[in-house]
């Protein structure tokens, strides 16, 4: 059975996030503690379901330069900008983000993601 990598699973959410079906995957993904750093705002993990719950404003993302940063044999960092095209507009808009995993069990799970404008 394939136990997909950190980078791996972040282009999962994305493609989650923009089909719309971000909170069944989160939801096995995500630990107990997530938080998701927003701009103006630091959500727990029920919030953060909450949040994927409504319907995603973009149609398309692509990730740029992602690189993975490893912590220790079971925590890593993924970097990168994600560049994302709204419903309704034709102009980019460019993310830096920024997520937390930590290996359970066997299985990476997202702690913490960060994501602001750029």
């Amino acid at each position: 059975m394939h136990n997909p990598g950190p980078l791996e699973l972040e282009h999962a959410c994305w493609d989650a996030i923009v089909a719309g079906a971000a909170v069944e995957l989160l939801d096995g993904l995500m630990t107990d503690e997530a938080v998701l750093l927003l701009a103006d705002n630091a959500l727990r993990r029920k919030e953060v379901l909450e949040y994927y719950a409504s319907p995603a404003p973009w149609r398309a993302c692509r990730l740029e330069a992602p690189r993975v940063v490893e912590l220790t044999d079971a925590a890593a960092v993924v970097i990168y900008t994600a560049v994302l095209l709204r419903n309704d507009s034709i102009v980019p808009e460019r993310l830096a983000c920024t997520s937390v995993y930590v290996l359970d069990g066997g299985t990476w799970r997202r702690s913490f993601h960060e994501q602001g404008a750029l």
